[in-house]
């Protein structure tokens, strides 16, 4: 039997205030008695928006977790390299214990307390690293060594016990820069498949099985500075050619899963022309979506994967900077209806 709700739809609340916006809002609408008016939920237009400031500018710094809950790692800034890490509550940033072994251009992932940091160049001496450290929340202790070249500008992805170390490791002037993978069990590191391009400073969103790396330069010779806008989709055992974004850039960020992902900033060619635009893969395709307010680059890094794209975040970049900015995707807010 049908039902008098069912004829005519649900009934719309009267309430105080308005309620929290939340996914399961979205096209309610109720009537806010307190000042008179009828208001609905809507999806609001992606966008990117200011957080608060780091206390140490940097760049090619290590980056894992979300845009509330997370750590930035080591980089390089005008002293020379540091080994200090900072922590993100969503609003502001705060010390947080400092790695052993100060450092650039590092890989890492995990989340805000199960972290790995792999990598890295110290600049000094110009040595570019094997060593990886984890986090467990309250200390860096040493891990076991990548077991490949000691490289930089890695992206790593994944989390602490199945994590991967990708292509965009830097050797120069090694041909395989680029292209050397690794995964990690929580224990020890193991060479996987190599993907079939040559890459430095690209990154890559996804897991141990699924994945899709993108950008990056070549580092081959003859064409170091090349930017790269084509992209490679790992399955676990085989690498395949994907589509091409629409920007080639290299020194950008990446946050998602091999089906949803947002890569942001970077630089093109020249190494010196530095964007603010940003691009998102849904799987198939690459699409434009919002800029973000401060140009950057050399803002490589992991990030804890898989995780919505909606909870993607940036800080720091070259030239030195302090900024953060955090993507808000498909959020919900309230809209006042009038007559107009």
């Amino acid at each position: 039997m049908t039902t008098f709700k069912e004829i005519r739809g649900k009934l719309i609340r009267t309430l105080d205030t308005d309620p929290t916006p939340a996914t399961n809002y979205q096209g309610e609408i109720w009537y806010n008695k307190t000042i008179g008016v009828l208001k609905a939920a809507e999806v609001l237009a992606a966008a990117w928006s200011s957080g608060g400031n780091l206390t140490t500018s940097r760049f090619q710094a290590g980056m894992v977790g979300t845009k509330s809950a997370a750590l930035i790692i080591g980089s390089e800034n005008p002293g020379g390299d540091i080994a200090t890490v900072e922590e993100y509550n969503g609003s502001s940033w705060s010390p947080s214990p400092s790695i052993n072994t100060a450092r650039q251009g590092l890989g890492s992932t995990g989340t805000i307390s199960a972290a790995i940091a792999m990598g890295g160049l110290i600049a000094g001496p110009n040595v570019r690293q094997t060593l990886s450290e984890e986090w467990n929340g309250t200390a860096w202790t040493a891990g076991n060594a990548l077991t490949e070249a000691g490289r930089s500008n890695i992206s790593g992805a994944a989390t602490q016990t199945a994590g991967v170390a990708m292509f965009s490791g830097e050797l120069t002037p090694d041909s395989n820069s680029g292209k050397y993978h690794e995964q990690y069990d929580g224990t020890s590191w193991t060479a996987s498949t190599k993907c079939p391009t040559v890459r430095v400073q690209g990154s890559y969103a996804g897991s141990q099985t699924a994945g899709i790396g993108f950008g990056g330069r070549a580092n081959s010779p003859g064409a170091p500075s090349v930017r790269i806008s084509t992209s490679d989709a790992w399955n676990g055992s085989t690498w395949t050619s994907g589509p091409s974004g629409i920007t080639a850039r290299s020194g950008h960020s990446s946050h998602g899963t091999d089906s949803s992902a947002i890569f942001a900033r970077g630089s093109t060619n020249p190494g010196t022309v530095v964007l603010t635009s940003t691009e998102e893969y849904d799987g198939t395709s690459f699409s434009a979506t919002p800029s973000v307010t401060n140009t950057g680059q050399g803002i490589e890094g992991g990030h804890a994967q898989p995780s919505p794209v909606g909870a993607a975040w940036i800080a720091g970049g070259s030239p030195v900077q302090n900024q953060t900015e955090e993507y808000n995707s498909g959020l919900i807010g309230t809209r006042t209806l009038t007559t107009s």
